[in-house]
């Protein structure tokens, strides 16, 4: 039969303490002055400006990004380079599984170097075409009009955006200017 044993534990309570005792803890952080409240108070006004604009704006920029899809897809040059692209992928692929074929079905080792070395060429030459192909899927987008001018619509109406982040990211910059020149460089 087994004998339990009841063990304790005995926990010995120490002072408090409000501050950490040691060198360099015993001065406290003086409060933020005027300057840094002022730009915790102006980050605080411009992210709500942001979150505003955001949510106004949404319905237009989503309009916009569905104005991009729709142009993209109704132009003829770049589905033609779709097309192109999609068609030299499946027949790259199909190069590939017949070289890992070959390899697999070499009855010796010198097909199966000559395998593996076509394999290596076929795959480089499948990099050249899908990289140039898509390319061109690029090079179409960027020279249809209609593309283009939908993306410049998002651009002008993401505007005030892009302005708030801007607002917002000096902000931050002369908040931290403003912290270190209270407090120091930290060092």
């Amino acid at each position: 039969m087994r004998k339990s044993v009841r063990r304790s534990i005995v926990l010995d309570e120490l002072e408090g303490r409000s501050l950490l005792s040691g060198p360099g803890h015993h001065l406290p952080i003086a409060p933020p002055n005027a300057a840094v409240m002022a730009d915790l108070a102006k980050i605080q006004a411009d992210t709500k400006s942001l979150i505003a604009d955001i949510k106004t704006l949404a319905p237009t920029l989503k309009a916009d990004a569905k104005a991009i899809e729709t142009a993209i897809s109704g132009s003829s040059t770049v589905q033609a380079a779709r097309t192109t692209l999609t068609n030299d992928a499946k027949a790259e692929k199909a190069t590939i599984q017949a070289d890992l074929k070959a390899i697999h079905s070499a009855i010796n080792s010198a097909a199966r170097q000559a395998a593996i070395a076509q394999l290596q060429t076929d795959q480089a030459n499948a990099d050249k075409t899908l990289k140039a192909d898509a390319s061109a899927v690029q090079s179409a987008i960027a020279a249809d009009s209609n593309i283009t001018a939908a993306r410049a619509k998002l651009t002008t109406d993401s505007a005030p955006i892009t302005a708030d982040q801007a607002t917002l990211q000096a902000d931050h910059t002369k908040l931290q200017a403003d912290l270190k020149a209270q407090y120091g460089n930290g060092s």
